[in-house]
């Protein structure tokens, strides 16, 4: 632990976005470490037992107790207007949440503030570079947490059981146990992987220290969209299976993780073979 950041006494930590797929996983990780978490979310949950809940019709009318630390994973829901409807809706929820001044923040954002062209992973020093509404949105809430002295997380491409969003790793997943090639729309598109699980880890650290500034979760290399199928067959036992991708634009993004491993001695999974193997078969 750095000196001068001891482990922080938070009265409860609320989680945003807790019926999503990290949140939920963060919730129970949190709650099994003894720390005082409360799922927030704008649905009834089924939680165990002892997990508080705390339902909202709307994020930005979340009211917040003294000492208390705030994990925002809730992503605002897409609004018409292109970039300035998303980065505002994003901002609405944001807003709030900073006003009332928790004793601890973090912000999950995403790789994909940066734009998908360099064949490096990239540094939390770097400015973002990314286009489009989500990543501007996304730029515009880092730049407002980091701002207010809080701390910012960025994901790489998270999987895991039950996820709700379709991602590559699902199209692969659907062709397991089926005969003939198994097909790519573009095999050499390159992503940095990294399970749910070790990315709850890397919250329930965070949430235990005050820290601020700009935090990498991810595996800190990009691995082909070819490659990733190869490694889903082998563990599905389909190893000797042709793979065909019928567009071959290259693209790559990965992001450093070393700050993580230097401040909080969090690091990945070295091979992500078992949290796939986990994932396939809670899929079949």
């Amino acid at each position: 632990m750095e000196p001068g950041q001891e482990a922080v006494a938070l009265s409860s930590i609320f989680v945003t976005g807790a019926s999503g797929f990290i949140g939920r996983r963060l919730c129970l990780e949190l709650a099994a470490r003894g720390l005082p978490v409360v799922a927030v979310a704008r649905r009834q949950l089924d939680l165990p037992p002892g997990l508080r809940q705390c339902r909202v019709a709307d994020y930005a009318d979340l009211k917040l107790p003294a000492d208390c630390g705030v994990i925002h994973l809730a992503e605002a829901a897409i609004a018409d207007g292109g970039v300035g409807g998303l980065r505002a809706q994003s901002l609405r929820v944001l807003e709030p949440l900073l006003a009332q001044q928790p004793k601890h923040l973090i912000y999950a954002s995403s790789a994909l503030v940066f734009r998908a062209d360099r064949q490096q992973p990239r540094r939390i020093d770097e400015i973002p570079d990314g286009e489009g509404a989500y990543a501007e949105a996304k730029q515009a809430c880092e730049a407002r947490v980091l701002r207010s002295g809080y701390c910012v997380v960025r994901l790489g491409n998270v999987f895991g059981p039950a996820m709700q969003n379709r991602i590559v790793l699902h199209d692969i997943i659907d062709q397991l146990g089926q005969s003939g090639p198994m097909r790519l729309r573009n095999g050499l598109s390159a992503r940095d992987f990294v399970s749910v699980a070790a990315v709850v880890r890397g919250f329930a650290e965070l949430a235990r220290r005050r820290l601020a500034g700009v935090f990498h979760l991810s595996s800190g290399h990009a691995i082909s969209v070819e490659i990733l199928a190869r490694l889903c067959m082998k563990v599905a036992g389909e190893a000797e299976r042709p793979v065909l991708s019928a567009i071959p634009q290259a693209s790559w993004l990965a992001l450093d993780p070393s700050e993580a491993a230097r401040r909080i001695g969090w690091r990945p999974d070295s091979d992500i073979s078992p949290a796939l193997a986990e994932m396939i078969e809670a899929t079949r």
